[in-house]
């Protein structure tokens, strides 16, 4: 992991909110709403915000890592939500380090459309060993296909 490069990330891009598909949230009541969260076809859903706010820093972040030797694994995210945006607005997503741990990077993140901030995102990003992130989903592949085999309880 190349510390001094991270400490230098930052990013600043424009991202078209719908460029991520999403499906409606469970539960949505017919007018669209859901314990304040508009999830009408004007709205996005908070899964749009964190994969266009995700993805720079994940970019960002494997510029600075051996390939070969470590992988990414988000381990926390925490996203505050500020204001609605409808589909198809141009989002303002910028970011930068804001710490760094022993086997982890955290970057804040800020979500902006032509009013107003939308979100802000703070992000751990755990380096691991790619092998252990692999090791990690074949279990759980592993673990569906028994159930699947077995009948779901």
């Amino acid at each position: 992991m190349d510390r001094e490069g991270l400490r230098r990330i930052a990013f600043d891009e424009w991202r078209r909110i719908g460029d991520v598909a999403s499906e409606p949230m469970p539960g949505a009541r017919a007018n669209g709403d859901i314990g304040g969260v508009d999830t009408s076809a004007e709205s996005t859903l908070a899964g749009d915000l964190l994969a266009l706010t995700l993805a720079p820093c994940a970019r960002a972040v494997a510029c600075c890592l051996d390939r070969n030797a470590e992988a990414l694994l988000a381990r926390r995210v925490d996203c505050r939500l500020r204001a609605p945006v409808a589909r198809g607005a141009w989002l303002r997503i910028s970011g930068w380090v804001e710490g760094l741990g022993e086997a982890a990077v955290v970057l804040r993140v800020h979500a902006h459309d032509e009013h107003e901030e939308i979100c802000e995102v703070t992000v751990e990003l755990a380096v691991v060993h790619p092998g252990e992130v692999a090791r990690r989903i074949a279990h759980k592949r592993a673990a569906r296909a028994r159930r699947a085999l077995f009948g779901a309880a």
